[in-house]
């Protein structure tokens, strides 16, 4: 769940959280609340956080987020065990995928559009 944002000679070990999760679910707020947490306490790398404005442009992608929560919603355990009945010899990995796409590996999250930022939430969202 980790990623490295270059700044000078320092790397920074972040994650993306949904912070207001329970209260988005059950209706207590309308937008979700799409968080960097930094691992680092270091003023270069939260000034270049803070230059870029990187928490402002997650917000951006909440959409994303929103799709992604409401498959986990959708397509829950008993869903999935249902589809796998349908199917010959499946796995569970095979359902998950069928659903939310492929796990990314470190090399395969770089290489794709915002794949860094859909396998944290789908981590924090229990899928992987």
């Amino acid at each position: 769940r980790f990623f490295f944002i270059f700044c000078g000679t320092l790397y920074l070990s972040a994650y993306v959280v949904i912070t207001n999760l329970i209260e988005y679910m059950i209706d207590e707020c309308d937008r979700m609340e799409i968080k960097l947490n930094n691992l680092v306490e270091d003023d270069k790398i939260n000034n270049s956080l803070e230059l870029f404005q990187i928490e402002q442009r997650y917000q951006c992608f909440e959409p994303l987020a929103r799709e992604l929560l409401n498959k986990v919603i959708m397509y829950n355990e008993l869903y999935q065990t249902e589809l796998s009945s349908l199917l010959e010899n499946p796995t569970s990995i095979d359902i998950r995928t069928l659903i939310f796409g492929k796990k990314l590996t470190e090399e395969e999250i770089i290489n794709e559009s915002l794949g860094k930022f859909r396998m944290d939430l789908l981590e924090d969202l229990g899928v992987f």
